[in-house]
């Protein structure tokens, strides 16, 4: 599984790879690199944003102005960037596409070393949050589609300006980056309800030599394609999983799960602890793909299987153990343990970047695959 990392966690390595392989492509095809080029990739981003001539914005749906909406806006660019990871990883084999928080951060320095942008922090006004930043809690596809786009997505594009400015801007690095973000935010909002999916789910998406042969139903989770996100379920236990994971259990803290031997994941949220039980809400991930959320009491001690979602069956067949403890008449605690080869990590970190007036916060319905 491919994973794209926040661009502040490459290591010199990672962006050195990244920077060599795009620049392979920027080459040419007179210069003897094999097609599609970076040119290729950037002129048929072009027809997707012209409208007239050749262009074919109406047509092909991925863009919105000049009065056409882009009902395909996030499946065409999901498709066009994956085409471009794996365009790259055939110059340097491993290199994914960082995604770049523009809200949050600067645009990175590496960058300069292959864009015409000289690194200023793009301008976010307080008094146009409102209109810039997309809102999760909007339950309607297109309509988040819509604000995303022409909110947080424009602004970035329009205030860097230069070649990420233009219809051609897929010339400039920071374009890959900025356009990973926001394909990353479509799967925070999917999760957040429960798999809201578009109108346009059987409609094919449309583009020349490179987003060809796929309909929107073909790309609703990156894992159809192949990627997964830093941050998310997969990589938080690729990274921080343990066989031998013990904790205590907090108020709205969240636990990503493996089980052993399989690509099976899980996500556990506590929302409550009383003193009756702990409550925990369990959404297991089968093939990578987000399944239903169960609820589990946890009121004594009690050994679990995750994927039956079955309480209280025997020690070899349990994926945690969760257990009671109890001191005197007002302390009382839960603790997990992993157990028979299943890895455990606690999540930390943001989902939400909108929220909380720009600084984010973890959003336990949002965390994804």
């Amino acid at each position: 599984m491919k994973v794209r990392k926040n661009q502040t966690n490459l290591t010199a390595t990672e962006w050195e790879n990244f920077i060599c392989a795009f620049r392979n492509l920027k080459e040419g095809f007179l210069k003897g690199v094999e097609k599609p080029t970076l040119d290729d990739f950037a002129d048929e981003h072009a027809i997707a944003f012209k409208d007239g001539g050749n262009g074919k914005l109406h047509e092909w749906k991925a863009h919105s102005h000049d009065g056409h909406i882009g009902t395909h806006f996030l499946a065409w660019h999901r498709v066009f960037l994956n085409e471009f990871e794996n365009r790259l990883r055939r110059e340097v084999p491993g290199v994914t596409i960082p995604y770049w928080n523009a809200f949050k951060d600067p645009f990175p320095e590496e960058l300069k070393k292959i864009s015409d942008n000289e690194g200023k922090r793009v301008a976010f006004p307080a008094s146009k949050l409102h209109f810039l930043l997309p809102n999760f809690d909007q339950t309607d596809f297109e309509a988040f589609q819509s604000d995303l786009e022409n909110g947080y997505h424009d602004q970035v594009h329009a205030d860097l300006g230069r070649t990420i400015g233009r219809a051609h801007a897929p010339r400039d690095a920071g374009f890959w980056l900025h356009h990973a973000f926001v394909d990353r935010q479509w799967g925070h909002w999917l999760e957040k309800h429960n798999g809201a999916l578009p109108q346009t789910m059987n409609e094919s998406i449309k583009g020349d030599q490179i987003v060809t042969g796929k309909k929107v139903s073909d790309v609703l989770h990156t894992t159809q394609l192949g990627y997964v996100y830093g941050n998310g379920v997969y990589y938080t236990i690729e990274k921080y999983g343990s066989v031998d994971f013990v904790g205590t259990l907090t108020k709205d803290m969240i636990l990503c799960a493996k089980l052993p031997n399989e690509e099976f994941y899980a996500k556990l949220w506590i929302p409550a602890i009383t003193r009756v039980a702990a409550f925990i809400t369990m959404q297991q991930f089968p093939f990578c793909i987000p399944g239903s959320k169960l609820p589990i009491w946890a009121a004594d001690t009690m050994y679990c299987d995750l994927r039956a979602g079955k309480l209280n069956v025997e020690a070899e067949q349990a994926h945690v153990q969760i257990v009671k403890k109890t001191s005197g008449s007002t302390f009382f605690s839960y603790q997990i343990k992993a157990l028979n080869g299943t890895k455990l990590a606690k999540f930390e970190g943001i989902t939400n970047f909108a929220a909380n007036d720009g600084e984010g916060t973890i959003d336990p319905d949002m965390l994804y695959i």
